[in-house]
């Protein structure tokens, strides 16, 4: 249900643009002028072929009804406002960057009348930042348990006493078509690279808008609420610290492990041997055992921060990664050229 709830900040004209000009595609349009009729149609079939196009399609084609603006104002008299406590209490105490994570919310009604509260109209907002640099997703609406999941608006009763808790999913690297379980984990892992790469890890505020009923909320014939403008507005925020993806870590530990393997190569403090099979093997060599090395090292040190440990070293972002991965490629090389070299053959 949150997934379906996601908000993005671009808008639906964008996606209705995009669809009308897949739509209006022709066969002459699709292959070049050089191109054969199989090659063309190969093309037709990868622009057409994704289910994202085939909905929008099929969004342009249905007979919406108009925004109905004296709703969404409401009355000139002010609301009373309803006695409801909302908190928020995210799944993680410190959640992962580019990983899976919720949030719950606790709507509890002190008020001596029930109220109702809508799905689409109870949000959970966070910085951009913790979507990643490719996302525009804005807000996510909220996910009711004990609700079927269905297209149309979800409505909870909460009678006076009692209290509701609702989830907001945050995925940030969630596909948005259905794939093989190999295929998504490497997905989810150069998505949370690509989407986190400079990020900077710290606290951010979340922010949850719910619109509250005190009176029964009424519907339009697609099955949306249509008195908005009957609701009253609560909001509640909460600070939260994000910590930085692991994969971006491993990632700037490689590279500037790789760094200063190439400084070494190039002051010799590191030998290849003699003949071109010996170079080759010592470089790919080298260029593993430095990957592994910085990337344990620094998934270790990282680690260790989060505990009581003697001496504390915190790697936060990529570029802490990449001079860690550079400072023990440069000193740790020696000594595990040194180890190695005390092995029996």
């Amino acid at each position: 249900m949150a997934e379906r709830g996601e908000q993005t900040e671009s808008g639906s004209a964008d996606s209705l643009h995009h669809a009308k000009e897949e739509a209006s595609r022709t066969p002459e349009q699709e292959g070049s002028a050089g191109d054969s009729p199989a090659r063309g149609v190969s093309k037709r079939h990868r622009r057409t072929s994704p289910p994202d196009v085939d909905d929008l399609i099929r969004v342009l084609k249905q007979d919406l009804p108009p925004p109905n603006f004296e709703a969404e104002i409401g009355r000139s008299e002010s609301i009373p406002e309803p006695d409801v406590d909302i908190s928020l209490h995210p799944s993680r105490e410190t959640p992962i960057a580019g990983e899976l994570w919720s949030v719950m919310g606790e709507v509890r009604n002190r008020s001596q009348s029930p109220i109702w509260i809508v799905d689409t109209t109870t949000m959970l907002s966070l910085a951009p930042e913790m979507y990643g640099q490719m996302a525009t997703t804005g807000s996510v609406n909220a996910f009711f348990p004990t609700m079927r999941t269905r297209p149309q608006a979800e409505v909870v009763r909460i009678d006076p006493g009692a209290n509701y808790t609702v989830v907001w999913k945050l995925d940030p690297g969630r596909q948005k078509h259905n794939q093989a379980a190999a295929k998504s984990i490497w997905r989810r892992i150069i998505s949370a690279i690509r989407n986190f790469a400079f990020f900077n890890p710290g606290s951010f505020r979340l922010c949850a808008s719910v619109h509250i009923w005190s009176a029964k909320p009424t519907f339009n014939e697609t099955g949306q609420v249509a008195n908005l403008g009957d609701s009253f507005c609560r909001a509640v925020s909460r600070d939260i610290t994000m910590d930085a993806s692991p994969w971006v870590l491993i990632v700037g530990a490689v590279t500037g492990g790789v760094l200063a393997y190439a400084l070494q190569l190039a002051f010799g403090l590191a030998t290849l041997g003699g003949t071109s099979l010996e170079v080759l093997r010592g470089v790919l060599v080298g260029l593993s055992s430095s990957c592994i090395l910085t990337g344990v090292v620094t998934v270790l040190v990282s680690r260790l921060a989060t505990t009581d440990f003697l001496v504390v070293v915190r790697v936060k972002d990529i570029w802490g990664a990449i001079a860690t991965g550079f400072v023990v490629q440069w000193f740790g090389y020696s000594i595990l050229t040194r180890l190695l070299g005390g092995l029996p053959a």
